[in-house]
C-alpha cells in the first residue's frame, strides 16, 4: 500500500464506486429488438419471446422457446401500460441495513413497468418488461439523484420509465400503422 500513490486508490475507490452504482441501477429485462418494420409486419424481440405483430393476417403471433399463441386483432381490446413493485431485497442488503428499513414505505424497491394486450375477456398478455432499482431512504433523494446525474452523464444509466414508454409509443404506433389503432386501458 505504501508503493502505491494516494490519488490512485483514490481513482480506484471512486471507478469501484461507479461500477457498483451501474451494477445497482441497471435495468433488469428491458430487452426490445427491432427485427423487421415494414408494411406488412412489425416484429420484435422481448423478454416474453418473438413478437409479430402482422398488419396482413391482422394478429399477434408471441412465440416463446416452449411455446406459441396467435391472437387476432378482433380478440385485443386494448393496451395496458402499468408499473408494479417488488422488494429490492440484495440492493438494500447491499447498501447497508438501516432503521429505515423496517418501516415498510421506506424500503428499497423495484419499479416494474409492463405492457400487455388486453384481450377481449380481460386477460392481459404481456408484450415488455423493464425495471429498475429505487432506494427510498428518506432525505437520501438528493444523494440517490446526484448518483444516477452522474451515471447518466457517463452513459451509464437510462431511466427504465422512459425506456418503457418510448416502447409503448412504438407499439402503439406499429399497431396503428398495421390497422389496429389501440389505446392505453
Amino acid at each position: 500500500m505504501n508503493d502505491i500513490p494516494i490519488a490512485a486508490w483514490i481513482v480506484l475507490v471512486v471507478l469501484g464506486n461507479i461500477a457498483t452504482l451501474s451494477f445497482l441501477y441497471r435495468r433488469k429485462k428491458g430487452r426490445f429488438q427491432v427485427l423487421q418494420d415494414d408494411s406488412r409486419h412489425f416484429r420484435f424481440l422481448s423478454n416474453f419471446g418473438d413478437i409479430t405483430i402482422d398488419g396482413g393476417s391482422r394478429s399477434v403471433t408471441i412465440v416463446t422457446r416452449k411455446n406459441g399463441a396467435t391472437f387476432s386483432f378482433d380478440q385485443i381490446y386494448g393496451l395496458d401500460h402499468g408499473m408494479k413493485t417488488s422488494t429490492a431485497l440484495l440492493e438494500e442488503i447491499w447498501n447497508g441495513l438501516d432503521l429505515w428499513d423496517l418501516m415498510g414505505m421506506y424500503r428499497d424497491v423495484n419499479l416494474w413497468f409492463q405492457l400487455s394486450v388486453i384481450l377481449q375477456g380481460g386477460e392481459k398478455v404481456p408484450l415488455y418488461v423493464v425495471g429498475q432499482y429505487e432506494p427510498k431512504e428518506p432525505l437520501s433523494g438528493w444523494w440517490f439523484e446526484l448518483q444516477r446525474g452522474i451515471l447518466r452523464s457517463l452513459g451509464l444509466f437510462k431511466d427504465a420509465d422512459k425506456t418503457s414508454l418510448a416502447v409503448v409509443k412504438l407499439v402503439k404506433h406499429a399497431f396503428a400503422r398495421h390497422g389496429k389503432p389501440l389505446s392505453l386501458v
